[in-house]
């Protein structure tokens, strides 16, 4: 631990190295009205379990490494001490009353967001659009997080706060998913799921619940394409787009849907397509899972509105996905054409309108297609 400073000279404190000395404790300048006080903060102090320091110090303490965030006055010692002194005297350490300068609970939040801020900033991602503290303690599954819109997906919820259960087809992907959600400082679990197998669905649900215990959001997002003209399309293509698109969304709610009528709470966002509602020729299969999808979120939003969960679908138009990189120039011209406001959308996007139906903005949204497409659907 490092020794006490002289306060009394705040200016000519010593800065401390992040490099070494924040990977073991954070420093915090008090604002007014103990300007005059600079004091070291244990996570182990000022938190209530040893979970919570975890996640604290797991939030943070990366995150500022290499940066000067304060001065120092008072060393542990004083700090444990007075914790004592606070609980003889029946107070908490965070309230007001006593000459210690105060350091409320809350504040740690505030730090913790501002370092996902540094975070997202370093990943691309525009405060403003983040949403910060939107999700705060909220566990949200995501499938086809991966890659493409699900990952983007999963990445707005950490930005917002959200703890994410990555799940994708190969460990790999899932892999990779849960490790950005974890560099945006929130918690990640990796799953490896075939979301059309009934069997392994019901088995990967069970893991979730039993490693987590609850589920605030689902997102339903994976999904696959086999496109051919009605007349050349096999049954084993339209079998695997139908399997994957719209039964594995069925299995997955009904898997869930238990846990969210006893939570009295719950969020389902299925991921359609603006050709579920206008069709597109070379695409049968897909258009049929995105129309059936309508139909089954709109059904469940009816028999599960009275226990508070809302189920709806965002029905995006054509977004910058790999998918759509491998347009050549003529292609990309002639679906530029269909597009009233002239451009293709973002993964960012589509994540920003699933955060607000996860978010209190979708409180009394149920039932509902929200098309994201520039007009495309007009």
């Amino acid at each position: 631990m490092l020794e006490t400073s002289d306060y009394k000279d705040r200016d000519q404190s010593e800065k401390l190295d992040g490099s070494s000395a924040c990977k073991e404790k954070i420093d915090f300048l008090v604002p007014e009205p103990h300007r005059s006080f600079f004091f070291c903060v244990d996570p182990d102090l000022l938190t209530n379990s040893p979970a919570q320091a975890e996640s604290f110090s797991s939030a943070i303490v990366p995150c500022l490494s290499g940066e000067v965030v304060a001065k120092i006055n008072l060393n542990r010692q004083r700090a444990s001490r007075h914790k004592r002194w606070t609980k003889a005297k029946g107070m908490r350490a965070d309230s007001g009353g006593s000459s210690w300068p105060r350091f409320p609970c809350r504040r740690i939040d505030r730090y913790r967001m501002l370092a996902t801020n540094r975070r997202l900033t370093r990943s691309g991602l525009r405060e403003e659009d983040c949403g910060m503290g939107v999700l705060n303690g909220q566990i949200a599954v995501v499938t086809g997080a991966g890659r493409g819109l699900g990952n983007a997906i999963a990445l707005q919820f950490a930005a917002a706060g959200a703890d994410v259960v990555c799940v994708s087809r190969s460990s790999e992907n899932a892999g990779r998913a849960a490790q950005s959600v974890k560099a945006l400082g929130r918690k990640a679990w990796p799953i490896a799921l075939d979301i059309a197998d009934a069997s392994a669905v019901k088995s990967g649900v069970h893991t979730i619940l039993e490693t987590i215990e609850r589920v605030d959001v689902l997102v339903n997002n994976a999904g696959v394409t086999r496109d051919g003209l009605l007349m050349r399309m096999s049954e084993e293509d339209w079998d695997a787009v139908l399997d994957t698109n719209l039964k594995g969304s069925f299995l997955l709610i009904k898997e869930f849907a238990r846990l969210f009528m006893k939570q009295r709470k719950g969020r389902i966002i299925n991921i359609g397509s603006v050709v579920g509602l206008t069709g597109n020729a070379g695409q049968t299969n897909y258009a049929a899972s995105k129309a059936g999808l309508v139909g089954m979120t709109k059904s469940v939003a009816r028999e599960m509105s009275t226990r508070g969960v809302t189920a709806n679908v965002i029905a995006p138009g054509f977004i910058q996905t790999d998918m759509t990189a491998k347009l050549n120039e003529k292609q990309r011209a002639a679906i530029l054409a269909g597009i009233p406001m002239g451009f293709m959308g973002k993964p960012e996007d589509v994540a920003q309108a699933a955060l607000f139906l996860a978010g209190p903005g979708g409180r009394y949204i149920t039932g509902q297609v929200l098309t994201v497409d520039g007009g495309m659907g007009m």
